[in-house]
């Protein structure tokens, strides 16, 4: 049986015997309660069904975490209890399509860090202190200059370049970390036209550069040591 009938029967079927539902839950001890988790508000009657449900989800990821970061393994029958219990606090049944959204966040949060991180060697501090240190302020300073009229769409390619970051890591790399200021699609692609049009051959030789000297510099740091 695979996770997403595991689920649909879990839901569907509120008396089966303890011992079956938690083989429904051990077909895939970790989709089935982030299945259960995507589908338990939809499958709830009353705001009291739903209270319950996800008091016991939020007690299983707890728990999963505490499992993940120190491997205690104990604790992997209590996660199961409280997917059996969620799913049987609620009174409907799981809809047809079910695909934890949260597993899609992951993806989205591991690749936004990546950015972040190329975006940090460009400016030789690392992703997270640029995110927290230099990431709003930035953003603000190119990002207003896009929004008089007329816009400053020149001035803008110019400072991108002269800090070493692209098009890219101002409209979807840092805009993803900041709160957006609301550029109009009409500037953006403007913006992103004159952008393209502006030496990109040389621009991507600028940013093989910065990452062919950081990673010489790291390769120095790990001789010396």
């Amino acid at each position: 049986m695979d996770p997403f009938s595991a689920t649909g029967r879990l839901l569907a079927q509120k008396r089966l015997p303890w011992t079956e539902a938690e083989d429904l839950v051990y077909v895939d001890h970790h989709m089935v309660p982030l299945m259960v988790q995507e589908c338990y508000l939809t499958a709830s009657r009353s705001l009291e069904e739903a209270v319950a449900a996800s008091e016991m989800i939020s007690d299983g990821n707890i728990m999963q975490r505490r499992l993940l970061t120190s491997q205690e393994w104990a604790l992997l029958p209590s996660i199961v209890a409280t997917t059996i219990g969620a799913s049987r606090t609620v009174s409907g049944s799981a809809p047809f399509n079910i695909f934890p959204k949260s597993l899609g966040k992951g993806s989205s949060r591991r690749a936004q860090e990546a950015r972040l991180h190329t975006i940090g060697r460009a400016r030789k501090i690392s992703g997270a202190s640029f995110r927290l240190e230099e990431a709003d302020s930035m953003y603000s300073i190119l990002a207003r200059s896009l929004m008089v009229e007329p816009p400053l769409l020149a001035d803008t390619v110019a400072r991108l370049d002269a800090i070493g970051l692209t098009r890219d890591d101002l409209m979807e790399s840092i805009e993803g970390v900041v709160t957006p200021l609301g550029i109009s699609t009409k500037t953006r692609s403007a913006f992103t036209r004159l952008y393209n049009k502006k030496n990109p051959a040389d621009r991507i030789l600028k940013r093989k550069a910065i990452d062919a000297m950081e990673d010489s510099d790291a390769e120095s740091e790990e001789e010396e040591m």
